[in-house]
């Protein structure tokens, strides 16, 4: 475990003499100096966090000199795309482990499920919006993946789950016509809970690799509030992606992801393009045609499939709950749940059926993740810092009667879904 991670968070440095001209301007620190001061202001020692933020400037450096900014795009990847074409994309890219939701592609029972749990509406996720099968198929599967379903859970058995859920659901509200300034400092609470928590972790040596390439990471999502450039920002993205596969390729006996992720980093580095928006100097997703629904339906799906993966055998805390509670189901629910849905289905469902909003939305979610403490029996428990009502969801419905709760220490897996890979690990898909 430690030498992959260890391999992953070196490669940048080892291949970093490329001859080819940089196109972006990196800073050694990303830009980002001040934020280590503030990081030491609040009390952390910033020793590590200014070696992984060096790391992450060396990794955009090295992709810099590999990536093309002006490929063409193949017209079929700007074909229109729509519920028929949605379908057939999913049914194609996975048939090793194929997605339950294609034995009833027209339903959208886990979507109506899960917002309607939290007390949402579903917001873009409508039926014609091509995006909504790939919400559909990784919300279905979540809850597939404990026998459970969203009709029949009770999320408030999993701490301050919903609260938090609430609460980064107002502040991205708020924050989608903030100026750039106002957004950097209303997610420092967030960058500063996950650099801790990395830190902390990096005091057990087995974890200490791990640790800074979570660190690194968490950089790179944050620095997105930072870029000055459409360049910059798809070099980071680009980055964070190759990350992802590269480090499934190296661990999954399954390749049906990672080439899923190989497909989706040309049609990336081909066709995407980021133009700033007038009103608050952030970037938008632009593409012509029919790109965003395609790409982002083919995200959705593999984000969700690498990290079912990486949360089932490589996160350190599921080894810990395993060795000290036995069982580290409850755990991986309430992990699944956030990414899932608080990040991947709130992300398309608060953007528009375009899509262009959706890197708004999606880094600030996804950085959301390092605030939360979740516990070996699921339980989530935050410090909500400051206030966001000028965010309030207006679209937020009463909801409706709860039934069982979900029995945190008797979730188990569905075991004839699960399979094993060649080194021994249990990689659960279905």
């Amino acid at each position: 475990m430690r030498h992959v991670f260890h391999t992953l968070r070196f490669s940048a440095v080892c291949f970093g003499s490329l001859g080819t001209v940089q196109a972006v301007l990196i800073p050694n620190d990303l830009g980002m100096g001040e934020i280590l001061t503030k990081l030491s202001e609040a009390g952390l020692n910033i020793t590590l966090p200014s070696e992984a933020l060096e790391t992450a400037a060396t990794e955009l450096k090295y992709y810099d000199k590999i990536i093309s900014y002006d490929k063409t795009c193949p017209s079929d990847a700007t074909a229109s795309f729509g519920q028929s074409e949605a379908q057939e994309m999913i049914t194609s890219l996975y048939t090793e482990f194929p997605f339950n939701c294609m034995n009833s592609p027209s339903s959208r029972e886990a979507t109506v499920g899960a917002f309607s749990n939290f007390g949402y509406d579903t917001g873009s996720l409508v039926t014609e919006n091509p995006m909504s099968l790939a919400v559909e198929c990784i919300l279905q599967e979540t809850v597939d993946s404990f026998n459970t379903s969203w009709s029949t859970s009770n999320t408030t058995s999993l701490g301050s789950l919903e609260e938090f859920i609430a609460y980064e659901r107002s502040k991205v509200l708020w924050s989608i016509n903030q100026p750039v300034s106002a957004v950097q400092n209303a997610y420092f609470p967030e960058i500063k809970s996950a650099i801790s928590s990395s830190i902390q972790l990096a005091l057990n040596p087995l974890f200490k690799d791990f640790a800074m390439t979570a660190m690194s990471k968490n950089f790179l999502v944050y620095v997105t509030f930072f870029i000055d450039s459409s360049d910059y920002m798809k070099l980071v993205f680009y980055a964070n992606i190759e990350w992802a596969v590269n480090l499934e390729n190296m661990y999954n006996p399954s390749k049906e992801n990672v080439l899923v992720g190989q497909k989706l980093l040309k049609l990336f580095e081909s066709c995407s393009h980021f133009t700033k928006s007038p009103t608050t100097s952030a970037y938008l997703f632009s593409a012509n045609g029919d790109f965003l629904p395609r790409f982002l339906s083919m995200y959705t799906l593999w984000n969700y499939r690498f990290l079912k993966f990486y949360f089932s055998v490589l996160d350190p805390n599921v080894q810990l709950c395993k060795v000290t509670t036995g069982n580290s189901d409850a755990y991986e629910l309430s992990i699944q749940v956030l990414h899932a849905f608080q990040s991947l289905a709130q992300s398309i469902s608060l953007s528009s059926i375009s899509g262009e909003e959706w890197t708004l939305i999606r880094a600030k979610t996804l950085l959301a993740q390092g605030l939360p403490v979740i516990s070996c029996n699921g339980s989530v428990s935050f410090l909500p810092v400051g206030s966001y009502k000028n965010g309030s969801d207006k679209s937020k419905k009463p909801k409706g009667k709860k039934a069982k709760k979900i029995n945190k220490k008797s979730i188990k897996r569905n075991k004839a879904k699960k399979e094993k890979g060649e080194d021994g690990n249990v990689i659960s898909e279905n």
